[in-house]
Parts: C-alpha cells; structure tokens; sequence
C-alpha cells in the first residue's frame, strides 16, 4: 500500500512538472520580455555614455540576456540600486561605466540606505545619461525627457518628450491580447510601462 501511494505521488508530480513545462512554452509563442529590453536599450544606446536604472528583476534580466545572447546594449550599464548595498556591486558597474561615482559608498554598505537622488543622480548626471524606468513624473527639480520607454533625467527643469523614440519600438507580440499564462502579472508590468510616455503627455 505504501509503495503504490508513493508510485501515485510521483507520478502526480511528474505529471505536475510536465504541465508546468506545456505551460511555459508560452515563452516561446511571445517576447514580451525580450521587446522590452531591446527596446529600452536600443534607445538608451543613442545617449551614451549611460546608466539604466531598474528595480525590477524581470527588466534587469531581460536586458542582461539581451545583451549578453544578442549583443544589443552591450555599452550601456544596467543597474539596480539596491544592490548597490553591496561593496563589490560598484565595481562591477564601474566595469561598464567607467566614472561611475558614489561618494558614500561605505556608509550605504554599512547603513543599507541610499538615497536615488544624493547618491546616484547627483553625482553622476554631468557626465551620463540616466535613464529610469519609473519615477521622476514631472520636471520641478530636475529636467525630465520621455523616451518610448523609460525618462532620461539630468540637469535643468522642464520636461521634454523624444517622439522619435517611439519610431524605434518593436512589439512582436500582440499588445491588444491580455497577458496570459506564466508570469502573466509581470508581463502585464512590462505592458504598462509603455503607456507613461502618453499618460506624462496628458497630464
């Protein structure tokens, strides 16, 4: 009796697992993930030298297989701030861009506290491009240009809206469909971000 309960437990697994693989060969039927970041760095690769900056894992690895498998962006440096708690994480975005500072680095590895705009805009915006994927909506304190994906966000006030970065987006996959199957909610993440563009118009 034990051995046919454990034999009809793995077998459910199995079956369990086999469905799950069926189901993630959705990934294979759309590229939401991989427009996405071809997208945002076929962009930013037009204002280097420059920094993108994500919070998001789902960006940062699509960008990261991007331009490690297809060779697109390769110049352009990927962050995640957080992970700039971490006292080699600096000098791996230093490989990639070179100048790179952060002044208190020690104080933010002991403290675990960084402020974006102290931190990391500040002492960087003479000399990149920074590019955030979210934030920075109006231009009171810093100057703001929209791009199809992402803001670029420097010196001055103002906003300003790159209409010919919206020329250069590809979208392979049928945006009008609701995202479905795995990862359905981060895909639906990615989507929005192509809307800020139009909502920053609006406003």
């Amino acid at each position: 009796r034990m051995q046919r309960a454990l034999v009809l437990t793995v077998g459910m697994v199995v079956c369990f697992q086999i469905w799950r693989a069926a189901e993630f060969k959705d990934l294979d039927r759309d590229s939401i993930f991989e427009d996405y970041a071809l997208n945002l760095l076929t962009q930013a690769e037009r204002h280097k030298p420059v920094v993108v900056f994500t919070e998001s894992d789902n960006a940062y690895f699509a960008m990261r297989y991007v331009q490690a498998i297809f060779g697109v962006g390769r110049g352009v440096a990927v962050a995640v701030p957080s992970l700039f708690f971490h006292p080699w994480y600096l000098e791996k975005i230093r490989s990639a861009a070179p100048g790179f500072e952060l002044p208190r680095a020690e104080m933010i590895t002991k403290t675990r506290q960084l402020d974006l705009e102290s931190d990391l805009l500040t002492p960087n915006q003479k000399k990149f491009s920074l590019i955030f994927t979210r934030g920075y909506q109006n231009g009171k304190f810093h100057h703001v240009k929209f791009l199809g994906l992402g803001r670029i966000v420097g010196e001055g006030v103002g906003v300003d809206f790159d209409e010919d970065s919206l020329q250069s987006l590809v979208l392979r996959t049928n945006v009008s469909e609701r995202p479905s199957g795995p990862q359905s909610f981060s895909k639906g993440f990615l989507y929005a971000e192509y809307s800020y563009f139009y909502l920053a118009k609006a406003l």
